[in-house]
């Protein structure tokens, strides 16, 4: 089951593309096409920073497999839920125009009752793997990565490493600098959160020009370019000022030699804080905070257990010490 994921502005015409092309089985419930598009543009024009508020999906079968309508309605609702659309407005067409089956998803990214939009970080692959869970639920062939093209350099074996609750020092050190980017970070605000993070950070810089950038975690170096973040990117992303910046980088930190694990308390603390903006440790995400910590829960509220326990841990054993002497 091949996943492919889309954004676009209009949603009127694709709508209409999924649930009027010939030979189109509407799947699940639908109010109409009038009725659906009003109430997107309601939601629409309370949230106008999205730029690009449609979602658009299509999973797509071997030509060989088959699947009735009740099962695409279950795969087409579960793959929604576990991407977060547990209250957005969609709706689901098989088309039978292809020798495969496949069916099309066309809905609002903006949440009907917080008018806030889901997330989309790494949603292509979050399908993927949510696709491959659901080929082993239906005996399906194992084509859910296919169609999958990384853009931060994850590669199929850190997945399968990520399938069994573990995690590479790259995918670590890539989810750690997509934190430190967030809010829209400027480049000072970047920097000091790496510090923080344990990440260390090193530029190509040659004069007054930077040609490239590296990050350091634990004991391993990674090149920017290499795992989907190279100069151009962060650059941009942090609107780096040469005038201002470029003696910070000179002069950033380039190593620690350290773990999120090893981290204080507090800057994990801040780590869980900066996930939930983000809405990152939603259930089944690819690399949930609980693995970049070295947890075994999954949810926001285990994570935040978890660093208290481990709080209360370390003053009883304190105290113990401190009765001992």
């Amino acid at each position: 089951m091949i996943p492919k994921i889309k954004y676009g502005k209009g949603f009127k015409g694709a709508l209409k593309y999924v649930v009027e092309k010939n030979g189109a089985v509407i799947i699940g419930d639908f109010p109409g096409v009038n009725k659906m598009c009003q109430l997107v543009h309601m939601a629409q024009a309370k949230n106008r920073k999205i730029t690009k508020p449609v979602f658009f999906m299509s999973l797509s079968l071997h030509p060989t497999e088959h699947l009735t309508e009740l099962q695409w309605r279950d795969v087409g609702e579960t793959m929604m839920k576990r991407l977060g659309y547990t209250r957005n407005l969609y709706a689901m067409a098989m088309h039978t125009d292809e020798p495969h089956p496949h069916i099309h998803i066309v809905g609002c990214r903006i949440r009907s009752d917080t008018l806030k939009v889901v997330p989309n970080f790494q949603e292509n692959l979050r399908a993927s793997m949510i696709a491959a869970d659901l080929e082993a639920d239906y005996g399906l062939m194992k084509t859910a990565f296919r169609g999958y093209r990384s853009k931060k350099g994850v590669s199929l074996g850190e997945l399968a490493l990520a399938r069994r609750g573990k995690i590479s020092e790259q995918a670590i050190v890539q989810n750690l600098i997509e934190v430190a980017l967030s809010g829209q970070a400027n480049f000072a605000t970047f920097l000091s959160r790496c510090e923080r993070y344990g990440v260390g950070v090193r530029g190509n810089i040659g004069g007054d020009h930077v040609s490239g950038i590296s990050f350091e975690l634990g004991s391993k170096t990674f090149k920017g370019s290499a795992i989907g973040y190279p100069w151009k990117h962060i650059a941009k992303e942090t609107a780096f000022n040469p005038t201002e910046d470029l003696e910070r980088l000179r002069n950033a930190v380039q190593s620690f030699g350290l773990l999120p694990k090893d981290l204080p308390l507090e800057t994990q603390k801040e780590l869980v804080s900066a996930w939930r903006q983000k809405h990152l440790s939603g259930a089944r995400f690819v690399f949930s905070i609980s693995q970049l910590l070295g947890h075994s829960e999954d949810s926001e509220t285990e994570e935040e257990g978890a660093l208290e326990d481990k709080e209360k841990q370390k003053a009883t054993k304190r105290q113990k010490q401190g009765g001992r002497q």
